[in-house]
């Protein structure tokens, strides 16, 4: 990806020995210290929609996290395309859509002044690849300096 302005990234989420990784940088250290417990507690069914809850299997089986940086040139908004997120390896290899537990959105920069276009909202709309109706619902996250948002 390195010639499309994003880069992907993975942690492992526990080191050999069981114990919590330690983050090597800030989007690992929201990663387990925002991320981490708030999809531990969808997990358990706390606040997560009914589709999201995972059964007893399902709860030890947060072993990583793909995250990925976007860098872009000013003004150019170039945007990225609408997209589900999905484990595309997965997807390519064994023709299987999976969605992470949970998403997040954090712009590290935003888009400069109140009101200023040089950077795009990020949206994501409450649907599915299966969805046969539009979505009723939207998460939006502005890009203003160091905005943090957590979806399901």
């Amino acid at each position: 990806y390195d010639t499309r302005g994003y880069h992907s990234y993975w942690i492992d989420l526990h080191s050999n020995d069981g114990k919590l990784a330690e983050p090597k940088n800030i989007i690992e250290e929201c990663i387990i210290s925002h991320l981490l417990p708030r999809a531990k507690e969808m997990m358990m069914g706390k606040d997560a929609p009914s589709d999201n809850k995972a059964d007893d299997t399902q709860q030890q089986q947060i072993v990583g996290a793909e995250w990925w940086v976007h860098h872009r040139p000013v003004g150019a908004n170039l945007g990225h395309q609408l997209h589900f997120d999905t484990d595309e390896a997965l997807l390519d290899q064994q023709k299987q859509v999976t969605h992470p537990l949970i998403s997040s959105v954090l712009y590290l920069t935003g888009g400069g002044d109140q009101g200023s276009t040089t950077a795009g909202s990020t949206i994501v709309f409450h649907q599915d690849p299966h969805s046969k109706d539009y979505a009723k619902s939207a998460y939006i996250s502005r890009p203003v300096d160091n905005s943090y948002m957590i979806f399901p």
